[in-house]
């Protein structure tokens, strides 16, 4: 089975938040949120291009090309797989949480602690986060909401990715 472009994009949005988690090269981030917004622009699957062809596309260069022909090949890339080692798997939950990113969750992780999503909602009911530098209640307020709503949500889909899954099953078979 392929790896769709949009695949290919949360797999750059990933690498940058946890590039921001780490903190890794600024620049290097940015480049791979630029890079996941212009992959997802593309209609025609990147995995099925050359690596030639993947460089002449605008936004894609050397090293974007690479890495999207190592993920055709083997669903990640390098960095990425050296940055999830590194990362404990419930901070992966919380960048993944709609409204935390890179950036908020290392402020959590570096002053509470906090390494799940269970671990942020107890720090939340504590009324811990307001301690931190650049919470407030307001945040916290709103932090414990998109906690409950990733709790409800967290084994759905959304119906415009399990289309996409269901076609690309119905051409497998």
């Amino acid at each position: 089975m392929s790896v769709s472009n949009r695949q290919i994009s949360k797999l750059f949005s990933l690498g940058a938040s946890l590039l921001e988690l780490h903190d890794d090269n600024q620049f290097k981030s940015k480049a791979y949120d630029n890079a996941a917004f212009t992959v997802r622009q593309f209609e025609q699957p990147l995995t099925l291009m050359n690596e030639t062809e993947l460089e002449a596309l605008p936004g894609i260069g050397k090293n974007l090309s690479k890495k999207i022909i190592q993920i055709g090949d083997t669903g990640s890339y390098e960095e990425l797989d050296r940055l999830l080692e590194l990362t404990p798997p419930g901070l992966i939950e919380l960048i993944n949480i709609k409204g935390l990113g890179g950036k908020k969750t290392k402020a959590l992780w570096q002053a509470l602690g906090i390494e799940s999503p269970e671990d942020l909602l107890k720090a939340c009911e504590d009324n811990r986060l307001i301690d931190v530098k650049g919470f407030g209640k307001k945040t916290q307020d709103n932090i414990i909401e998109l906690i409950h709503f990733y709790f409800e949500n967290k084994d759905s889909y959304l119906y415009a990715e399990a289309e996409a899954e269901w076609y690309e099953i119905l051409e497998h078979l």
